[in-house]
């Protein structure tokens, strides 16, 4: 059974504006990349032993599998990244609205945060494809980025 199937749709879950529950569902959405990487491990073999798969049915079962992943990972990174940025936005317009008060200090305290985790969602990216590249790169090429 594949993890996909549970992975998907908890990855599609709108990531909320105010500050605690946008942390909890960024947690909740980035475990969808932990559970890819274990997916990956299990299916995929790692690159130094393809040169021992002759078999061509397996060689194209892993290429369909790296593309899946490859798309899971590529859903799952955009949704967060658009949220975050949906939720600065929304944060950026707030401390408009308020004026010099504790309100607006710690609103600008958690645009700060926000912005954080924008930056982290870039590390992250980075790691879960460089873990892809490691286990796909003979089974499968990406597309150039468009970003």
């Amino acid at each position: 059974t594949s993890n996909s199937a549970h992975t998907m749709p908890d990855q599609l879950v709108e990531i909320p504006c105010d500050f605690v529950g946008f942390m909890d569902v960024l947690k909740r959405l980035r475990k969808v990349d932990d559970l890819i990487t274990v997916r990956m491990n299990r299916e995929i073999p790692a690159s130094r032993s393809t040169h021992s798969i002759t078999d061509n049915a397996k060689k194209a079962d892993h290429g369909a599998a790296c593309a899946k992943i490859y798309s899971e990972i590529t859903v799952a990174s955009n949704h967060r990244v658009s949220g975050i940025n949906r939720c600065l936005a929304v944060q950026t317009e707030a401390i408009k609205q308020l004026s010099d008060t504790d309100g607006s200090r710690q609103a600008e305290n958690h645009l700060r945060l926000m912005k954080r985790e924008l930056q982290f969602e870039a590390i992250l990216k980075t790691q879960v494809l460089t873990h892809f590249a490691k286990r796909c790169s003979t089974h499968f090429t990406p597309p150039p980025e468009t970003t």
